[in-house]
């Protein structure tokens, strides 16, 4: 996109956030189905007319097959609590990122 020799692309939002506020790219639209906390002014895929664009992208947290069920829970209250922090969540926003409730399972079920 940055070369000029492509001309519409669907980028993550905290990889293209710099680009966009620095007039480098200049953003159509957010596929999430609300409007980011850090580019208020550009409009979902809903909102300018094909709301069947809805897309979000989530981040995994892992551990090995086998870890007992109290090490996924205690993973799973720390990070929890991590998110609700008032400090690390204006970090996680600066990098356009919104949240849901982490959910840790043991992917051995």
């Amino acid at each position: 996109m940055m070369g000029g020799t492509v001309n519409i692309m669907f980028d993550q939002l905290y990889s293209a956030t710099r680009m966009i506020k620095g007039d480098k790219l200049r953003a159509i639209a957010n596929t999430s189905k609300k409007r980011s906390p850090m580019l208020k002014d550009i409009p979902t895929f809903a909102e300018i007319g094909f709301p069947q664009v809805a897309v979000d992208n989530w981040q995994g947290v892992v551990a090995p097959k086998g870890t007992p069920k109290a090490i996924i829970d205690k993973l799973n209250k720390s990070i929890n609590q991590v998110l609700k922090d008032p400090g690390w969540l204006s970090l996680f926003y600066l990098r356009v990122m919104s949240l849901a409730e982490v959910v840790l399972r043991n992917l051995d079920n």
